[in-house]
């Protein structure tokens, strides 16, 4: 910040005063005279001076060479000015931030605190991971152990992948550190034991697009949004469902949610009013997932009814139904888990549904392909996508993991991830590492 003593200040200020005048811009000249600091000053501390500009003010017209004393003009005036104000200025060397910044991040890189592929974001204090190429993830890495009588309902992580989140079957909400398999106790609330919680379980959680909201929904119906970094509890929507809340997501502004629910409703909530906008209704049974599709004014929806049906935001009306059951000739009664885009190809959708195949279909309605268990007992419980939608996941009852290629469904890789029944299972966004969670009680991570 630039400091100058009162005499220059004076001088700076007098002479934007004239060149106002100048150019005849008397109302903001009068509000600068009357109202500025420095010039109220000068009425006690260079009177003359400013009786001097109080005529001029009151002149209908303006005359430089009259103004201005004898030998000097604007051009000149300008100039002194510059010459004075120059001797206040400290100029650095010719890109010395750029040179602090680059030995700071060499530092960071050789004590171990930046990790090679990682980039430090300046502006947040945040690194972030940069993923060149899809891999699949073979090794099981660090697992989070809960407590006894207790499991995670739902695991997210954030999309800058610093924070891994659970809502749990006791209401509570935790951020944790796999790699010390605990609590994330750089959180002052968290190592406060202060958590984030809802008076019932936590079925669902979802992350602003920047990471640093997280909106929760529990069993009883209601709502809440927090501000990670804090703890903060930031807006609550009090049993806005009839039922327990299965989905959430942030548009992309993060001014409007969207939740799904057993009561077989889609609803769209303000952030800023606290009010629920939009109900979407026409799903016959439980809504299990919800997501915003790229141009923010459509939602898709998976359901228990066996269908996907896509939501124009605007008329609220649902303006297509997919029926993955029906493409793929079949007359099975199907529950569908969840409904995405393809990172690769958003006019494309995966389905997952409780059955022993998964399908990805087009936005119209089709079948594009479908990804097989190759076991008809298998039933898949959850799926997701690669970071850049190389490999698709879904994960069987049996405890197997079946990786298929994204462009044509063919099986790439099926692994045994897990000797129980798993509740679910999340990619991380912007690395080669995925989550498993499960009624044991165990959060466990695998990685390349």
């Amino acid at each position: 910040m630039l400091t100058l003593p009162k005499e220059v200040l004076m001088d700076l200020y007098e002479a934007v005063f004239y060149e106002l005048l100048e150019l005849r811009e008397l109302y903001t000249a009068s509000e600068m005279l009357t109202k500025c600091d420095v010039l109220v000053q000068m009425k006690t501390e260079r009177k003359e001076k400013y009786l001097q500009m109080e005529y001029w003010l009151k002149k209908p017209s303006f005359d430089p060479i009259e103004a201005y004393p004898v030998g000097e003009t604007k051009e000149t005036r300008r100039q002194r000015l510059a010459s004075t104000l120059t001797s206040y200025i400290t100029v650095a060397p010719p890109s010395r931030l750029l040179t602090l910044l680059q030995q700071a991040l060499a530092f960071e890189k050789s004590n171990g605190t930046l990790l090679e592929g990682e980039r430090l974001n300046l502006f947040q204090n945040r690194t972030e991971t940069l993923l060149l190429e899809d891999e699949i993830p073979t090794i099981r890495g660090p697992a989070v152990q809960f407590p006894h009588g207790t499991y995670p309902e739902v695991v997210c992580v954030s999309p800058n992948g610093q924070f891994v989140v659970s809502g749990s079957f006791d209401g509570l909400i935790e951020v944790w550190d796999l790699e010390e398999g605990g609590l994330k106790l750089d959180l002052p609330y968290q190592k406060q034991e202060k958590f984030m919680a809802h008076a019932k379980s936590v079925l669902s959680l979802a992350f602003s697009s920047d990471s640093e909201f997280l909106a929760s929904g529990d069993l009883a119906g209601t709502i809440k949004v927090w501000r990670v970094a804090t703890g903060g509890l930031l807006r609550r929507f009090s049993e806005v469902h009839e039922a327990g809340v299965t989905s959430l997501c942030f548009n992309a502004s993060a001014q409007q949610i969207c939740s799904a629910s057993y009561d077989g409703t889609v609803r769209v909530h303000g952030l800023k009013s606290g009010k629920t906008l939009k109900v979407l209704r026409g799903h016959s049974s439980y809504v299990n997932h919800v997501t915003f599709t790229a141009d923010q004014q459509h939602v898709l929806s998976a359901s228990s009814d066996g269908c996907v049906k896509l939501w124009d935001l605007g008329t609220s009306s649902c303006v297509r139904t997919l029926q993955p059951a029906r493409a793929a000739s079949s007359f099975a009664e199907i529950q569908v888990i969840s409904a995405e885009r393809l990172v690769q190809n958003p006019e494309w959708v995966l389905v997952v549904a409780r059955l022993d195949r998964a399908f990805v279909m087009t936005m119209q309605g089709g079948l594009v392909f479908t990804l097989h268990a190759e076991n008809e007992k298998v039933q898949f419980i959850a799926g997701c996508q690669s970071p850049h939608g190389k490999y698709l996941y879904c994960v069987g009852d049996d405890g197997n993991r079946y990786c298929f290629s994204s462009g044509d469904g063919e099986l790439v890789e099926k692994r045994a991830i897990a000797d129980h029944e798993l509740l679910g299972m999340v990619h991380y966004p912007n690395r080669n590492a995925m989550l498993v969670y499960s009624q044991k009680g165990e959060i466990a991570s695998w990685r390349i």
